[in-house]
């Protein structure tokens, strides 16, 4: 590669640009703690009048709070969870929904910080839209939470089990996946 971006490169992909076309750039760009905040709504006239998909990519939040040892999202994102505000996360929303039937949370796991999940489930319910998502198992004990997922329109949830045998996920160092028997 001639250039290395580090970290996330919303904040500094200008100044990447602009020093590729002066020819000025350097071999490696890292973002800083202060790049994580995610605070724009991307661009998506690239999609216009292409079929690409029937389904609307959203994020929310990127990172996950578990440190599972398998995991690239622990190691970069180092086991926090980054939010986009919320009030963000629901204008890009109405300005897609009627372009969209169904929209996809790409976030790592969309409810880690779980309070942080249900307010943006309390807010995302008079949109009334139609979501899936990715989450981790804890969800299966916080009938609050999945009351207000239902409410707010989730139709569908990717979580990874990994491994059913609780001695692997110990070594995983995601034990939080309980299995009852």
């Amino acid at each position: 590669a001639d250039i290395v971006v580090i970290g996330q490169a919303e904040k500094i992909w200008g100044k990447v640009i602009l020093e590729f076309k002066s020819g000025t750039y350097q071999k490696f760009y890292k973002s800083n703690e202060a790049d994580r905040h995610m605070d724009n709504i991307p661009l998506r006239s690239i999609y216009q009048n292409k079929d690409y998909l029937k389904i609307t990519l959203l994020e929310a939040g990127r990172g996950c709070k578990f440190k599972c040892d398998f995991c690239s999202v622990q190691k970069f994102y180092e086991g926090k969870h980054h939010y986009r505000k919320i009030e963000l996360v629901l204008q890009e929303i109405k300005l897609l929904k009627q372009k969209s039937g169904l929209f996809f949370f790409v976030d790592d796991n969309i409810t880690s910080d779980q309070q942080h999940a249900k307010e943006l489930f309390k807010q995302l319910k008079p949109l009334k839209i139609k979501w899936v998502g990715q989450a981790d198992m804890t969800i299966a004990y916080d009938n609050e939470l999945l009351k207000l997922m239902a409410e707010s329109g989730c139709v569908g949830v990717l979580i990874g089990f990994e491994s059913l045998n609780i001695e692997n996920l110990k070594i995983m160092n995601k034990s939080f996946n309980k299995i009852h028997g």
